[in-house]
């Protein structure tokens, strides 16, 4: 990023080490993916092909990578409208 220094501090902290906006948007579509992998689908359905790809049954991954998802979309979109890249 060119201008860091006039970023708030939640964008500094999620791009503080990224130059470029595709290393930026890859990052936000990995966690969006991770994000939708912790979802829980074990416990919305008895296939055990489901079971044994989605090994998570409890909310706790979902809710914790959710709102980190969230956060750096957001920041993506503070960076975009200000034309830091």
């Amino acid at each position: 990023m060119k201008n860091i220094d006039q970023a708030p501090w939640w964008v500094k902290v999620v791009y503080a080490n990224v130059s470029r906006r595709k290393v930026a948007c890859w990052l936000t579509i990995v966690c969006a993916v991770f994000t939708l992998y912790c979802f829980p689908w074990s416990r919305y359905s008895d296939a055990p092909l489901v079971a044994q790809i989605f090994v998570f049954d409890d909310w706790e991954w979902f809710l914790s990578m959710l709102p980190m998802t969230i956060w750096y979309w957001v920041a993506l979109i503070w960076i975009d409208r200000h034309g830091s890249w």
